[in-house]
């Protein structure tokens, strides 16, 4: 009894604490034709107040982009090189693969909010997200 009462006090809490959005986002401007996908978490609670967020880039064409990078809210940018990916760690390379997801996490435990030197202390998401590649260039709004 007491074992049941512990598990349902841990998924009432667990479901109470965190508001976790999982979104895939349109493209709002694409006149170079990338072939990107981008699915987008976000959640917030008491372990991360500020929020934290992944962005999941899924290559759909039949090549790879190359000289890849992000820029959130206009403003701040950075190469795939260097990221921390999140099956493959440190990234060593700027390029998306054909078929390839990459998945970029974005909270206060993880420095690729660092990386793009992001010193907003109100910055919670990205309202808008722009991909680029030797390719051309992509852009959703959040």
């Amino acid at each position: 009894m007491i074992r049941t009462f512990l598990i349902q006090a841990i998924i009432f809490t667990t479901i109470l604490g965190c508001k976790r959005t999982d979104t895939k986002l349109t493209p709002t401007s694409n006149n170079d034709k990338i072939n990107i996908e981008l699915n987008v978490t976000y959640g917030e609670d008491f372990l991360e107040p500020q929020g934290a967020f992944t962005l999941s880039f899924q290559n759909n064409d039949q090549k790879d982009y190359t000289n890849c990078e992000i820029t959130l809210n206009k403003k701040y940018r950075h190469s795939f090189n260097g990221l921390i990916e999140k099956e493959k760690g440190t990234l060593h390379s700027s390029d998306l693969k054909a078929g390839q997801k990459l998945t970029f996490m974005f909270s206060n435990d993880v420095s690729n909010g660092l990386l793009f030197e992001i010193k907003d202390k109100e910055f919670k998401r990205p309202n808008i997200i722009e991909f680029s590649c030797d390719s051309g260039k992509i852009q959703w709004k959040w």
